[in-house]
């Protein structure tokens, strides 16, 4: 057997294997919706936390044009981290507020589009 073939067999065994964890995941999600919720929420904390943190050492390692747009960018990023952590349920229905808000827009500009495109011709 050849290498491709192998290679091809060890991914495809990785690929199984992450989709039977991620279906399990997604029945848990189901099963226990507040608890996977509130670890969607601290997940997404500590994201912005580390993503403010990193942001902000970036800042200062590149001391470029816009330092003070993206040391200012950092630290909203570590207060919406902060924030997430500190008010889990606050949190979650903040998030869910800004996830419904944004499918609504987007709705609407996509009705916008097509009868924009709706004269064009195909």
């Amino acid at each position: 057997m050849n290498t491709e073939t192998q290679n091809i067999r060890k991914s495809l065994g990785w690929s199984i294997t992450l989709g039977i964890l991620l279906i399990v995941l997604g029945i848990l999600a189901i099963v226990f919706p507040i608890i996977a919720t509130a670890l969607v929420t601290i997940a997404l904390g500590w994201l912005f936390l580390v993503g403010g943190i990193l942001r902000i050492v970036y800042a200062f390692q590149t001391r470029s044009r816009g330092f003070w747009l993206k040391l200012l960018l950092g630290i909203l990023y570590i207060i919406i981290g902060l924030s997430l952590l500190n008010n889990i349920i606050g949190g979650a229905i903040s998030l869910t507020l800004a996830l419904g808000s944004l499918i609504f827009v987007e709705g609407v500009f996509e009705v916008i589009l097509a009868f924009q495109l709706r004269p064009a011709s195909n």
